[in-house]
């Protein structure tokens, strides 16, 4: 592992969130990519749309100290280039011994995916396995 911090490196991601033209669509793909149980999608009541909330969902890690979301967006995204070749809308650090239970996750739910990789361009040893959601 390299000692020497990037400028600018990021320790810690309390949630993040992303935009989907499908918001079911997107979460049980998370779900199937991630492994990570749904919860409820919000703003999908009377209301809510009566006070304009955003249509979003979120799923939790364990210790649900770390979460990923998904927004509705007003307008279409336009289609994900091909895959590997667009940047990236997430990440997740995976431990070397779990890559192979991950690639099997992904090819049980037919999620489309490259071939792991090795490499050390962002400066620490690692493996990169390109996912995407179909709906982009």
């Amino acid at each position: 592992m390299n000692n020497v911090e990037p400028k600018g490196a990021v320790h810690w991601i309390d949630h993040y969130v992303v935009g989907t033209n499908n918001l079911p669509g997107c979460s049980y793909w998370a779900m199937h990519a991630t492994g990570l149980p749904i919860r409820p999608i919000n703003g999908l009541t009377t209301n809510m749309r009566k006070k304009n909330t955003p249509i979003f969902c979120f799923m939790w890690w364990d210790d649900e100290s770390c979460r990923i979301g998904a927004f509705l967006q007003p307008e279409n995204y336009p289609a994900a280039k091909e895959l590997g070749k667009d940047m990236p809308r997430c990440g997740f650090y995976v431990r070397p011994e779990d890559i192979e239970r991950h690639l099997r996750r992904l090819e049980q739910h037919k999620i489309p995916h490259t071939d792991p990789v090795k490499t050390a361009a962002d400066g620490d040893e690692g493996t990169i396995v390109c996912f995407a959601d179909p709906d982009g």
